[in-house]
């Protein structure tokens, strides 16, 4: 509209008016003196006096202070509950929890598999893995900090950190197979099988020369600084039967391989050196047995050195409870020659004898089970699974699942790589024709079809996948503060190539005790196989660097690797890797500096210059003083301060430094009050050695 005003409506206003105030009347003023007033009679009310009214009110008070030292000890108790068990359990406001709510929250939990690894075991404990390893070793359980243990061992160390643990329920599928074959292993008469033995001592106390001289094969010249770094399993024929030899590496690296080797033996031949004695590793074989339950000989080897003292070997023995039958006890003890083959026929004698003691059997029908004691990758065959048969008769064809793999046995290899038909129990076969690789310690068993296979691999790897990403995650003040102190650590990151998994898992091991407290190494994966591109691309994201462990190196994986500045390395015997680390630790560590006294002077005069101050003349008693040392100035055997050296002069020449026998002039910065008889002592800084 062209004119909107025209249709607002016309308001009428009011015209202000003057308020009109009226007068407000004079107040009466207020009487303060206090009529008596009489209180009025009835019957039926009651008088309340201002003291009735303060009585009640000081006894409500009395009631708010009343203390229930019941609940006060109960609230004490469990806050130190939740302390113990290291899980602040958040209050809840307007609700109190229940008894029932209260007994759960103090019972923690965590869900596992047949298998874990002790750091990861260490993580869903919310423990340092150092302090679990600790805590295993009390209970006689020796592990490392990669080794995988099994569900029960798991489940004692849970229980001395306050934790209950669950197994992860098998899957149906393979809940089935397991079920047929416990029904059907009544069903097949059991028959005498071989014994499995394992050798174990001390490195080059000659456990592989032994096993040579039984198969009449050279193995030791063969390996790499000629000592034994994975487990070979081998087959001796006798005149009076079979027996199934495993070998284990001696080398202190090698604590795993040993304890898996003591696992999945009848029982053990511990070799020792008669000029060396009982040595560490020999020591730890013979817990590795105690503790496995496993029976086990003694060989004192080398008897026919000139510095050979038998005695002197059994003695040793005796003092690490070790009683031999000779003494008494039940443990046999050979003398032995491995290098001439004396007495080598008496310890073959005395292994059958125990193995007959033993009575060992096994059914060779039915579902094959057997246990993996190396996995490997080769050029030309692919995925080597190196199995010791425990029960039923393996052939080609057979559908089977290892750990997280599956797969149809193409080809089935004994110890010299000869193709056999098939495998009975305690025989030592290497099979070909997996998905991959399991790991070193899986069983091994046979199934009815693929797809059952393939299933139960598929779900174990979910399992395994879901116990990853249950780690824990920094959630109190005390892990976070380690995540600091880690930062703060300088790092070395590895990616480990091997040929053998027992190898590198060894050197995982190794590595992993050489840090630090300023120096970290962190293996960021170790494998099986060749060295790819993929691995350097790894490494080129983590910034780590390759061991390529008696493995080779892919050419392009090379190529890159120059291009991308990637360090590979490779070695054949541990020893060069830990000494390359050790040295490479050193060159990282912060250079640590200590004050050493390089010599002693004593004032003989003071010169006083009026533009410099006081100039002391000084006689070198012991030592020398340095231009760069500091000063140390004592008076009647107090101290009075370290000050720099201003100026340092022989005559009228400036020097660098002063020998003993020599006379000096000194100009201290920021000192002047020297008195005759002082005595100056020269500190400098030394590099201290790692």
């Amino acid at each position: 509209h062209l004119y909107p005003n025209q249709y607002r409506q016309q308001r009428t206003y009011k015209k202000f008016e003057k308020p009109v105030i009226k007068e407000i009347p004079p107040v009466k003023p207020i009487n303060t003196s206090f009529e008596e007033v009489n209180p009025v009679s009835d019957n039926n009310i009651k008088s309340v006096t201002s003291e009735d009214i303060y009585s009640k009110k000081k006894k409500k008070r009395r009631k708010k202070n009343i203390v229930d030292k019941a609940k006060i000890a109960e609230s004490v108790e469990k806050t130190l509950k939740v302390i113990r068990v290291g899980n602040i359990i958040p209050k809840k406001k307007h609700k109190e929890k229940s008894k029932e709510d209260a007994e759960d929250s103090d019972i923690n939990k965590i869900f596992i598999t047949d298998y874990i690894v002790l750091s990861d075991l260490a993580d869903k404990l919310h423990v340092d893995a150092v302090e679990l390893i600790e805590k295993a070793i009390e209970m006689g359980i020796m592990v490392t900090i990669n080794q995988r243990i099994d569900f029960e061992n798991a489940s004692l160390l849970a229980m001395e950190f306050h934790f209950e643990v669950e197994r992860i329920k098998e899957d149906a599928v393979e809940q089935k197979e397991l079920d047929e074959q416990a029904s059907e292993e009544d069903e097949f008469e059991k028959v005498r099988r071989p014994p499995i033995v394992t050798i174990m001592g001390h490195v080059d106390h000659g456990k592989t020369t032994l096993i040579d001289f039984l198969r009449k094969s050279r193995i030791v010249d063969t390996e790499h600084g000629k000592i034994t770094q994975d487990i070979g399993a081998y087959t001796i024929k006798t005149e009076n039967g079979i027996i199934t030899v495993i070998d284990t590496p001696g080398h202190e690296a090698f604590t795993a391989m040993r304890a898996r080797g003591a696992q999945i033996t009848d029982m053990s031949i511990i070799i020792i050196a008669a000029n060396d004695g009982v040595m560490p590793q020999t020591t730890e074989a013979i817990n590795h047995c105690k503790i496995a339950s496993v029976p086990f000989i003694i060989a004192i080897n080398k008897i026919d050195l000139p510095d050979a003292d038998i005695d002197k070997v059994k003695r040793q023995l005796l003092s690490n409870n070790v009683i031999l039958s000779e003494f008494g006890g039940n443990v046999p003890v050979v003398h032995i020659s491995a290098k001439t083959g004396n007495g080598v026929d008496n310890l073959i004698d005395s292994i059958l004898i125990q193995a007959e003691l033993m009575d060992l059997k096994a059914a060779i029908k039915g579902t094959v089970k057997a246990t993996v004691i190396e996995v490997k990758q080769d050029k030309g065959l692919g995925s080597v699974i190196n199995c010791i048969i425990q029960n039923g008769t393996l052939k080609k064809e057979d559908i089977f699942v290892a750990g997280m793999v599956y797969g149809k046995v193409r080809k089935i290899l004994n110890e010299f790589k000869v193709e056999i038909k098939e495998a009975t129990p305690s025989m030592p076969v290497m099979i070909i024709g997996s998905s991959g690789l399991p790991e070193v310690g899986d069983r091994f068993m046979t199934v009815s079809d693929e797809k059952t296979s393939r299933e139960i691999a598929r779900k174990r790897h979910f399992a395994y996948k879901e116990q990853l990403v249950k780690k824990r995650e920094i959630t109190s003040i005390d892990g976070f503060e380690k995540q600091l102190e880690l930062m703060k650590k300088k790092e070395i990151k590895l990616i480990l190539k091997g040929k053998v998994y027992g190898a590198i898992e060894a050197l995982a091991d190794s590595l992993q005790v050489m840090t630090n407290d300023e120096v970290l190494i962190t293996v960021i994966y170790k494998e099986v196989g060749i060295v790819t591109e993929n691995d350097v691309n790894a490494a080129i994201a983590s910034k780590a660097m390759i061991v390529a462990f008696s493995t080779q190196i892919d050419n392009n994986a090379r190529i890159l690797a120059k291009r991308e500045g990637v360090i590979i390395k490779q070695y054949n015997i541990i020893y060069d890797v830990l000494d390359d680390i050790t040295v490479a630790i050193k060159s990282l560590n912060e250079p640590t500096y200590e004050n050493v006294i390089t010599g002693t002077a004593e004032v003989r005069q003071i010169f006083k210059i009026s533009k410099l101050g006081s100039v002391a003349g000084l006689y070198v008693t012991e030592g020398f003083i340095n231009r760069n040392s500091m000063m140390n100035v004592l008076r009647n055997g107090e101290e009075i301060g370290t000050f720099s050296i201003k100026t340092l002069r022989r005559f009228k020449d400036d020097v660098k430094q002063v020998d003993a026998g020599f006379e000096c002039a000194i100009l201290l910065d920021g000192f002047n009050d020297f008195q005759t008889g002082d005595i100056i002592k020269s500190i400098s800084k030394v590099k201290r050695e790692v």
